[in-house]
């Protein structure tokens, strides 16, 4: 099994850290307890030819104990954003070649649709899947009604998607089209501590060949990332104010807000307006996490960093057998576990906010409380997914 976070950011991305180096990332991903992460950006020419000295082994680069393999996100003229995972940095580069006038720096944008993207990476034996499919902005379902209106003639070459900090996997089920498709959880982090956020545990030997069929043939054993209420577009909100809506109400008011900002789709809402009824397949698990910073946080802890260089985030927050750990830690992590923390939903471009109450009756109190914030419409389904 490998831990695997292959969606990431250089520093030639816009909104991103600027203290991102490749080194600082392999550093962050053994803090994490990532064993294989994304070489980032890898079309971008500048980046590329700033990376140190990698060394390779069965067919994967390694950098100081960590497996690296290439990767990009690449905008196409439909505003739809795609991760690209590439054999090698040689297939990358040929990459940036082929790019119909690329722009953006380490996130490019290119005059291609995802059809004619999808044809290149294909020529290339390049991998080629939706970023964060869901999200209001610069996703395939923001953009298109179905994969194939997005990847056209190109569609079956389509064998997997990510699934973004606002959606998982009982959520995606619902799109009965998604079912053959191999659902992945990537971070898309903008710095090096948010690295690990959403992975995917991929069952696959370090080998440039297992990584890919694991990838495309579906062979993952779970999928891991934030609960979707904890992601910033999760449900309709407004942008400026963050007040929930409803769909309809949204739309009765024009997709305007009364504060005079907009009022955007939510993840959730556009998942069940293009659902359809039916049987689902099994997929593997998708365990909900919380960053452990933010545990630290509401524990008044400040050793961090140096917590996670004895125990790895991933493994304190979901494989090291509980009695282990530091006991003012202990019921937080098994709320985690049992998928028993309440939140107050995101939306709007406001991440959600998980609440951990231990006392049952207080626990009641504050799920009522999130209830009362939310439109009927939607408190009906809330707590379904």
């Amino acid at each position: 099994m490998l831990l695997a976070d292959l969606h990431l950011h250089s520093p030639y991305t816009g909104g991103v850290s600027k203290k991102i180096s490749l080194e600082c990332l392999v550093e962050w991903a053994k803090l994490k307890g990532l064993d294989l992460i994304a070489i980032p950006d890898a079309v971008y020419p500048p980046w590329r030819e700033s990376l140190p000295p990698l060394e390779e082994e069965n067919g994967i680069y390694t950098l100081n104990g960590v497996y690296l393999i290439p990767t990009a996100e690449i905008e196409t003229r439909d505003r739809v954003h795609h991760v690209l995972v590439f054999p090698s940095l040689s297939e990358a580069e040929e990459m940036w070649q082929r790019l119909n006038r690329p722009r953006r720096g380490g996130r490019p944008r290119v005059d291609m649709s995802g059809e004619e993207l999808a044809t290149v990476s294909e020529d290339l034996g390049v991998l080629i899947f939706p970023a964060h499919a869901f999200t209001p902005y610069f996703s395939l379902y923001a953009h298109h009604d179905s994969i194939s209106s997005c990847y056209g003639a190109m569609t079956d070459y389509i064998r997997g998607m990510e699934l973004g900090l606002s959606a998982d996997t009982p959520l995606a089920l619902l799109i009965p089209e998604t079912h053959g498709l191999s659902y992945l959880s990537f971070s898309d982090a903008h710095s090096c501590r948010k690295m690990g956020r959403e992975f995917t545990a991929l069952e696959a030997k370090p080998s440039l060949s297992s990584v890919l069929r694991a990838l495309t043939r579906g062979k993952i054993v779970f999928n891991a990332g934030l609960h979707p209420r904890e992601g910033k577009y999760h449900l309709t909100a407004c942008n400026r104010c963050h007040r929930y809506y409803s769909p309809r109400e949204a739309a009765a008011v024009g997709w305007r807000c009364s504060c005079g900002g907009t009022i955007k789709k939510g993840v959730r809402d556009r998942i069940l307006e293009l659902s359809r009824p039916g049987k689902s397949p099994k997929k593997p698990p998708y365990r909900h996490i919380v960053p452990l910073e933010e545990l630290f946080k509401i524990l008044g802890r400040k050793d961090y960093e140096e917590f996670i260089k004895t125990l790895p985030e991933i493994h304190a927050l979901l494989l090291e057998p509980l009695e282990n750990l530091p006991a003012d830690l202990q019921p937080y992590i098994r709320l985690v576990r049992e998928d028993q923390v309440l939140y107050a939903p995101g939306g709007g471009g406001r991440y959600g906010e998980p609440l951990f109450v231990l006392d049952p009756e207080e626990r009641e109190r504050k799920r009522k409380e999130v209830e009362e914030m939310i439109p009927r419409e939607t408190q009906r389904t809330l707590f379904e997914f």
